[in-house]
């Protein structure tokens, strides 16, 4: 009866433990992005690349369009800010459609979005 009652014990702790680790786990999400309008324009990068922790609201990984930094964080939209480039931009949640507002133009990119694998 001890060695079953032994058993169930850490057959308890081992599932808690996986259930807490998934808890804890960053939820990160992996954007793919391809413009979608002014693709022959002149000095316009066509695709880009971001990680961003949803739970930290902040990127952890950018490629092509980089120095972004997250201003507002909501669960409908994301508004970024880039001092570099001196322009700012929102990843609408919903249809994952990422707007780049810069000077006089408007950039528009279709992103892929994937959830990292735990």
């Amino acid at each position: 009866m001890i060695k079953y009652l032994k058993f169930f014990i850490i057959s308890i702790i081992i599932l808690l433990s996986f259930t807490l680790k998934k808890k804890l786990a960053s939820e990160q999400i992996h954007l793919n992005c391809k413009i979608i309008n002014n693709a022959n324009a002149f000095n316009i990068i066509s695709k880009f690349y971001k990680i961003i922790d949803v739970n930290k609201k902040e990127i952890i990984y950018q490629s092509g369009i980089i120095y972004d930094k997250i201003k507002h964080f909501n669960e409908t939209e994301i508004i970024m800010y880039n001092s570099i480039y001196e322009n700012y931009s929102v990843l609408n949640l919903s249809s994952y459609e990422w707007t780049i507002y810069k000077k006089r133009k408007i950039l528009i990119y279709n992103c892929n979005k994937k959830k990292a694998p735990n």
